[in-house]
């Protein structure tokens, strides 16, 4: 295994890819892993989550709330940010110089074999090699002074504004205005105070139930915000039914805007039936539980400790506390690594598109490889893991971390997790963003919850009936596939020149016929 090995995900892909698995703990399907007396801390939590996977139904609610939201702007911080800004365009530049070279000793030796009737590739000359870089080296600084010169520009303007918004003497001595107070005000404090304190007062709450054994999930998300005297929130209760591929949404919140006023309170139910067939949703599930797994089993152990537990965590019915901690950086690169060394059983997850619904399911279940396995592979070549970290350490200061505390029950069940990030980005030229986020989650009702609602006619509408003759609804059919008729471009695109030739003979013959109909 090498570098090689992540090329089926770019850098992007990856550490979302890893954030969602990290956090899907709310899926299911795996096989059940008894509870132990005496386990350590690692094998209680990851048994834990086996129990909560091999459980086809239980309830869950949950809270996810910004806790901190500032810029640090140390002039170290602004100094440190401007030069990894300056190195990283330096290393920009020196790879496009390198692609440059690579394509321009291409066509170099191409035209070398061409003249000698070789087909092998010639090596060139050193002075040869030398006017090819030398030529890399101005078409790209050619191709990056129009960059360069924007951003002087920018920086002109910047100062200009900068000049105007200072004052003068003379106007230092004038009594202090209401025009004077906002010119003066920092612009920089405004924004950062406006993101802080709504960040601090929206909340994002949710509950649902996962109930597989009738094929249902409920998930109701809910916004709430919450300041002095002023109070609110928004709730969109979903059913996604797993067997019939269809989802049910309650958009009564979004009436008159969305959806109709006189049908609220009733879902609208959106078609799902064309992912059905490009998707299989149990193998995600499958991914999604293997991979979430490999989050508490890829760290050491020794990043497991043993916490007493307090009167309230007991009566909640917690047995035993166990807290977990991680560098975030480390925790996405397990994950990313862990799902690029599966990328081959990954590719299965996505079926054919000439498959027909029709037609029975031969695919067999996703087999990703074991933690174990992949543990072993990351030791044996750990160039490929750092390559990975130094991906995610290029966004994500490591400073940063995840401290997560898990209780489990008299029968091992995990009955709920509470994580900290404390996230510090790396610093650019405008400064340095540090957050910190919670993230609590509870379960319940393990093997009996069910989902309460029951579609019938009274209680669902079509969701394209429900949005006509609404604004937002308008818009959005404006833009959708059949409207803009993208079927049919995506359709006839590709076909040859004698496909529409027969096509403009096939018309011509039309109009032939309708002619001499008409004459007759």
């Amino acid at each position: 295994m090498n570098n090689k090995t992540i090329r089926g995900f770019n850098s992007t892909g990856l550490i979302t890819a890893s954030i969602m698995a990290g956090g899907a703990t709310l899926f299911t399907g795996c096989s059940s892993m008894p509870s132990k007396t005496g386990q350590p801390p690692q094998q209680a939590v990851v048994a834990g989550y086996q129990q909560l996977y091999s459980t086809p139904s239980y309830q869950f609610s949950g809270q996810f709330k910004i806790n901190q939201l500032g810029f640090n702007r140390d002039p170290k911080i602004l100094q440190a940010g401007a030069e990894l800004e300056k190195q990283k365009k330096a290393k920009e530049k020196q790879q496009l110089i390198q692609r440059y070279i690579d394509e321009l000793t291409a066509d170099a030796q191409s035209e070398s074999a061409d003249d000698d009737n070789a087909s092998d590739n010639i090596s060139l000359t050193p002075a040869r090699q030398e006017q090819i870089r030398k030529q890399a080296e101005q078409e790209v600084n050619e191709l990056l002074e129009d960059e360069t010169d924007a951003a002087a520009v920018a920086a002109r303007d910047a100062m200009a504004i900068e000049q105007e918004d200072t004052p003068t003497l003379a106007e230092e001595d004038e009594p202090e205005t209401a025009t004077s107070q906002l010119r003066n005000l920092k612009k920089d404090k405004l924004i950062e105070d406006l993101m802080y304190t709504y960040a601090k007062r929206y909340r994002m709450n949710y509950q649902g139930t996962m109930d597989l054994r009738h094929g249902r999930i409920a998930f109701s998300p809910e916004i709430r915000y919450e300041a002095s005297n002023m109070a609110g929130y928004v709730r969109v209760p979903l059913v996604l039914d797993l067997r019939q591929a269809h989802l049910y949404a309650d958009l009564s919140a979004l009436s008159p805007w969305l959806v109709q006023v006189q049908h609220d309170g009733k879902y609208s139910r959106f078609d799902l039936s064309s992912y059905k067939d490009k998707v299989d949703f149990k193998q995600l599930f499958e991914v999604l539980k293997q991979t979430t797994q490999a989050t508490y089993q890829l760290p050491k152990a020794q990043q497991f400790t043993e916490m007493a537990l307090t009167a309230q965590e007991r009566k909640q019915g917690a047995v035993r506390k166990v807290a977990f901690s991680q560098p975030v950086a480390h925790r996405i690169a397990d994950v990313a690594t862990f799902l690029s060394l599966n990328q081959n059983s990954l590719k299965q997850m996505v079926k054919s598109k000439a498959t027909k619904a029709d037609q029975p399911d031969t695919q067999q279940p996703v087999q990703l490889i074991s933690v174990d396995a992949a543990r072993q592979l990351m030791a044996q070549n750990p160039e490929t893991y750092q390559h990975i970290l130094q991906m995610v350490e290029e966004k994500i200061d490591p400073a940063s971390t995840l401290k997560q505390v898990i209780l489990l029950d008299g029968k091992g069940r995990v009955i709920e997790s509470g994580a900290l990030y404390n996230l510090v980005f790396k610093p650019s030229s405008s400064g340095q963003l540090n957050m910190q986020l919670s993230h609590q989650i509870n379960f319940a009702n393990y093997g009996q919850a069910e989902v309460a609602f029951k579609p019938n006619a009274n209680n669902w509408i079509d969701a394209k009936t429900n949005m006509q003759d609404t604004l937002f609804g308008s818009l959005i059919s404006i833009f959708s596939k059949k409207s803009l008729d993208t079927d049919a471009m995506l359709k006839s695109f590709g076909e040859d020149d004698s496909t529409e030739q027969h096509s403009a003979e096939d018309d011509s013959a039309k109009d032939d016929s309708a002619k001499a109909m008409g004459t007759e």
